[in-house]
């Protein structure tokens, strides 16, 4: 994978408008639509928020023998996206990528979701293609077995 930069624009150009609150509402909506769907058509399994599970997903099987696996598999994580993706700063926008991790530790359903006012030039792809190319994780765990969580991650 090849380190993939992000630019920020003015808001002078209209061009590729990515960060927009409207954007921003649209994918909540499709994401959304997508998991309705999943449900009507029985492939949807049931997904758990972090603070309902008893261990957490982790990043890298590693971590499942360190002191503190959270903050090993949060550092992992770190290093992995900054390996592959950097932006150019110039405000305090929040990006983030929302995902999936599958009972089986798969990367799914991802969403790109920013606060940003700017316009960037294709960073929602990218932070989006960066994610997609994780590895496998270790799923979290709930009463004994493994399960889907969302998972929440700034870009």
């Amino acid at each position: 994978m090849v380190v993939q930069s992000c630019k920020n624009v003015t808001s002078e150009s209209t061009d590729e408008i990515v960060d927009n609150p409207e954007q921003i509402e649209e994918d909540k909506v499709l994401s959304q639509e997508v998991y309705k769907e999943q449900v009507e058509d029985g492939t949807a399994s049931e997904t758990f928020e972090l603070s309902e599970v008893d261990q957490l997903p982790l990043f890298d099987a590693s971590c499942l023998t360190a002191a503190e696996p959270a903050n090993c598999s949060t550092d992992k994580i770190k290093t992995f996206v900054d390996q592959y993706l950097t932006f150019n700063r110039g405000d305090e926008a929040k990006r983030y990528v929302e995902f999936t991790i599958s009972k089986v530790g798969e990367v799914q359903h991802i969403n790109y979701v920013s606060n940003a006012t700017e316009l960037c030039l294709d960073c929602k792809e990218k932070a989006i293609n960066v994610v997609s190319e994780m590895q496998r994780w270790e799923p979290a765990v709930k009463d004994g077995a493994p399960v889907a969580t969302i998972m929440r991650i700034e870009i």
